[in-house]
């Protein structure tokens, strides 16, 4: 709730309301691996921060009321027995959630210092059970600490793998440790807390450098980039002397020193078990890389956001502004006459500006950083969205990702654009920072992971063409009509389908020449696309056919990136409603982003709206009861 919303002011009364919504429930039944009720077991669910809970009853039955209409995780535990949990679907028409607890696991985890000595209090930190991260409650009532002599003891545990974290006090965590129940012992060395210090001097004066910016990175073996620089732990640094504590382990750690006239330092790779080190940076003096921005009509752009991306940083752009939950790289500011200046640096760099008036984006391995540096404008586009003929406050729209600066490379930094806003009142909206270039606009669909769409709705995303320093209107929706159905899981199917996971597009249905199948058909029906296709190329006519069929994918590719996409979301019921779907011919395809249980799919089923007069049409077209294939 905002306090914006909900705040009651000196001498006034309460105004807003607050409507609860009655809440669904889960049951069903607990019992033994022979079938037997299982009375006094406890069974949970979260809610983001909600936890419902309920204990069985003698017949082993249970009943969790005031739950969320969402998917989410079941648990259920009992005295000597393995926990258990299910993922469902809550919904009013959920069925029985049983459980067949078996007996507990039983894991012995001891944690032992340098000299082989056990180390009491250390946690035992859960992390990951059943492809999921730890979700702060399917664990909360077991012990996470070692005893006095370093022991840490589970009879209940689960009979699958787990991942927990391993953390002496004060030291070393050790990250993501697999753990199975099992007859031998576990053993943990965690190490002490790498803690890295010394001097930072001039390499010809030899005298302390009075300030400097630290930033430890590391090398991790399970990301993209293998060398991570965490700007979020850097920090400044005085008098010649640093002291950096490290207590997340990771195969190799490094220090990165940068000063103001002085090149970029780094360190050598630290093994996390070497205790305390002692390093010292000699910088070498050079010219400081600087510049002065301008905007395009040549006036100091002042306060300019400046993020400097090299490999294994990584940048934000959202809205055309920098990111700084997402953003771990070095970034500053211009001064008020548009200048700024970094320490050189021998490795490849980028450099990402962002002003209200313009943009820049630089590569030091395209040569020289320019001085002075010019500014891009940005391109603008303003209208209204209406849902059929009245328009939509509160919608989020965004920009295709396209959109912006995007780049994901192991020798460089990843950057990602995003541009998301929301229509006002009166359904009219403003995207005051868009990179020009062609991208799409339309209502921003989300999904959250291992849940799906958090509402169902639909988006028709509409082409654009923008140019730097233009405003382009633009009004979405209001035109064409609705377009609505109803899936159903495929016969072979079984068990509950949770259909905000289903991703449904559409598309312009562009016809091939006479005679030759459409490029749908080697997704839709691959076997038979795939006979005709051999078929064809044995055939006489191939030669002089092939030339037609290229160019028939080739204006369909131009034709799809002229006309609008659309995007659904499912309702939990299984139905869909796509709003203001234009006259044309389409294909639809329905997908699920879970593999798991995965119900099935929709291949490209043709089906066309016709004119509408006037523009608009509330009258849907109803395609029906969809079953999926698998």
């Amino acid at each position: 709730m905002a306090r914006s919303e909900f705040e009651v002011k000196a001498n006034a009364s309460p105004s807003a309301r607050i409507t609860l919504e009655e809440g669904l429930n889960i049951t069903g039944s607990v019992t033994d691996e022979n079938g037997k009720p299982i009375a006094g077991a406890l069974v949970r669910t979260k809610f983001v921060n909600d936890i419902r809970k309920a204990t069985t009853d003698e017949f082993g039955v249970y009943l969790i009321t005031g739950c969320e209409p969402k998917l989410t995780r079941v648990v259920a535990t009992a005295k000597g027995r393995a926990p258990e949990v299910q993922e469902v679907g809550v919904g009013p028409q959920l069925e029985p959630v049983d459980f067949s607890l078996k007996p507990g696991g039983k894991i012995r985890v001891r944690v032992v210092d340098e000299n082989g000595k056990g180390i009491p209090k250390a946690s035992i930190f859960f992390q990951r059970w059943r492809s999921a991260w730890y979700n702060l409650f399917e664990f909360d009532n077991v012990n996470h600490y070692t005893d006095e002599n370093g022991i840490w003891e589970w009879d209940e545990a689960p009979l699958d793998e787990f991942q927990a974290d391993i953390c002496r006090p004060g030291g070393m965590q050790l990250a993501n440790q697999k753990l199975l129940a099992r007859a031998e012992e576990y053993v943990f060395h965690p190490p002490k807390a790498l803690v890295i210090s010394g001097n930072v001097i001039d390499a010809k004066t030899k005298q302390p450098i009075k300030k400097f910016r630290v930033t430890p990175g590391a090398e991790r073996d399970n990301s993209r980039t293998r060398l991570f620089w965490n700007s979020s732990d850097s920090f400044t640094a005085s008098d010649g002397k640093y002291q950096l504590r490290i207590t997340r382990s990771n195969p190799a750690h490094f220090v990165r020193i940068e000063a103001d006239g002085y090149e970029v330092a780094t360190s050598r790779a630290f093994k996390p078990n070497e205790e305390s080190v002692s390093y010292d940076f000699a910088l070498k003096p050079a010219r400081d890389i600087a510049a002065t921005i301008l905007t395009a009509e040549g006036k100091p752009a002042a306060a300019a956001e400046i993020a400097i991306g090299m490999a294994g940083s990584q940048i934000s752009i959202r809205q055309g502004r920098l990111g700084t939950r997402q953003t771990y790289a070095t970034v500053l500011k211009s001064d008020e006459a548009g200048h700024f200046g970094i320490p050189p640096r021998n490795e490849p760099f980028q450099l990402i500006i962002l002003h209200p008036a313009g943009f820049a984006y630089l590569k030091s391995e395209t040569g020289p950083i320019p001085d002075p540096i010019q500014l891009t404008p940005w391109a603008r586009i303003e209208g209204t969205f209406s849902i059929g003929k009245l328009p939509a406050a509160g919608v989020e729209l965004a920009l295709g990702l396209n959109n912006g600066i995007n780049a994901s490379r192991d020798e460089g930094p990843s950057i990602f654009t995003q541009n998301e806003i929301k229509t006002d009142q009166t359904g009219r909206y403003v995207f005051d920072r868009v990179f020009p270039g062609q991208t799409r606009v339309g209502r921003n669909i989300t999904y959250m992971v291992r849940q799906g769409a958090t509402e169902a709705t639909s988006s028709i995303q509409v082409p654009i063409e923008l140019k730097a320093g233009e405003t382009k209107l633009l009004n979405l929706g209001g035109t064409g009509r609705p377009v609505i159905g109803k899936l159903k899981p495929a016969e072979t199917h079984t068990g509950n389908v949770v259909w905000p996971l289903a991703h449904l597009s559409a598309h312009e249905y562009f016809r091939p020449p006479a005679g030759m199948l459409p490029l749908e058909a080697s997704s839709n029906d691959p076997r038979g696309f795939q006979a005709w296709y051999t078929a064809w190329q044995k055939s006489a006519d191939y030669p002089a056919e092939k030339v037609i069929y290229e160019q028939y994918e080739e204006a369909r590719s131009k034709r799809l990136d002229e006309t609008p996409r659309i995007n659904a979301s499912v309702a939990r019921d299984g139905t869909f409603r796509i709003d203001d779907v234009p006259p044309g011919e389409y294909v639809l395809s329905v997908n699920f982003y879970e593999r798991e249980n995965n119900p099935g799919y929709v291949g490209d089923l043709q089906f066309t709206v016709p004119p509408v007069e006037n523009g608009y049409s509330s009258e849907a077209i109803d395609l029906g009861t969809l079953t999926l294939k698998k």
